[in-house]
């Protein structure tokens, strides 16, 4: 659930650095100060103890992938910590858009309010990096009416921000345009049924090792099998630290008892004897396993992922990877976990 300003608005005026011992500290031991973690969620930085550093930007579970500071930590602080803003490249033109809408990230200067707000309190508004693009959303038009005194009607509640999957009050699950590598990892896949033909039987597993959902539509699907990759085109939800099949066939699984978060049909083959498997978000490439016949070469059984490799670096080693022993449920003996944490490897 997202922070709203009101309650995080304590937090930027108590994070105002010591003066009297500047060589050695950073700011007043045990304060916090606001952070955006990536796909635009709030979080809280921890001063430590002896005011030397912060720590890492934390949502209330625990750590997050930080957004960083747009400016590169170059410009000045304003507004909430008392201290003089300096305008960078963004100087005096134009906003794109009025404050009091949302939409696209604005220049930093194109207003007072965004050098009050992008420099002392949410980078995120301001964030232009093509890299991790921010947005001026309804949290931003709300930091505005009270840090600046803007003069709006109430922010809308419809999510704008990109890392919204959901248009009916769901989870804010990271998007394609969110992905770096490692945040899916191929854990497990079915290359060579033996009781179910390859046109129907094939299937592969992905693990979110996020601790927020993430939604695989327009993630890319590549098989060095097939001359053409093929983008998830619907909504297909990964909860946080849980698995998904993705698979030739959703009625054909249902059969054997196993539910298919998503259906490629016959855009994917993964080749019985060798393949390589990628999941890419426009040009990341977020995880992807080559295998061949020469360590193993399983059939009625998936190749499956020892749980102690769950990491998109090391499942790229073929001595991670072992053939299934657990049973299929409803299956003609097939081997496999999926959508489940995998058999250990002996």
């Amino acid at each position: 659930m997202r922070l709203r300003w009101l309650s995080l608005l304590p937090l930027f005026v108590a994070a105002t650095c010591t003066a009297k011992d500047a060589a050695r500290s950073l700011c007043e031991p045990g304060t916090e100060i606001f952070c955006r973690c990536r796909g635009g969620t709030p979080g809280t930085k921890l001063c430590n103890e002896a005011g030397e550093s912060f720590s890492e930007c934390r949502l209330g579970d625990g750590e997050c992938t930080e957004i960083p500071d747009p400016s590169g930590g170059e410009q000045a602080t304003s507004g909430v910590g008392g201290a003089s803003a300096t305008v960078g490249t963004g100087g005096a033109s134009a906003c794109i858009h009025d404050l009091c809408e949302p939409g696209p990230a604005l220049e930093l200067g194109c207003d007072p309010c965004t050098i009050d707000l992008c420099t002392s309190a949410d980078p995120f508004c301001c964030d232009l990096l093509k890299s991790q693009e921010g947005k001026w959303d309804e949290m931003c038009v709300t930091e505005a009416i009270n840090l600046c005194g803007l003069q709006c009607d109430a922010p809308s509640t419809t999510t704008t921000s990109s890392s919204a999957s959901s248009s009916s009050g769901g989870p804010q699950c990271f998007t394609v345009d969110y992905l770096i590598p490692g945040d899916l990892v191929i854990s497990e896949f079915m290359n060579d049924s033996s009781s179910i033909p390859d046109t129907q039987g094939e299937w592969f597993e992905v693990y979110n090792t996020q601790k927020d959902c993430i939604d695989l539509q327009g993630v890319v699907i590549e098989s060095a099998n097939d001359p053409k990759p093929h983008a998830i085109t619907t909504s297909t939800i990964v909860l946080p630290n849980s698995y998904a099949v993705l698979c030739k066939d959703k009625a054909t699984m249902a059969s054997i008892g196993v539910t298919c978060a998503y259906s490629f049909g016959a855009a994917i083959n993964l080749g019985n004897s060798s393949d390589t498997i990628n999941l890419r978000a426009g040009s990341v490439l977020v995880d992807g396993v080559t295998y061949t016949s020469t360590f193993i070469h399983p059939v009625g059984a998936s190749r499956s992922l020892d749980p102690s490799q769950l990491d998109h670096k090391l499942n790229d080693s073929e001595f991670s990877w072992c053939e299934s022993f657990s049973y299929i449920s409803g299956s003609s003996g097939d081997r496999g976990t999926p959508a489940m944490p995998n058999d250990p490897c002996n």
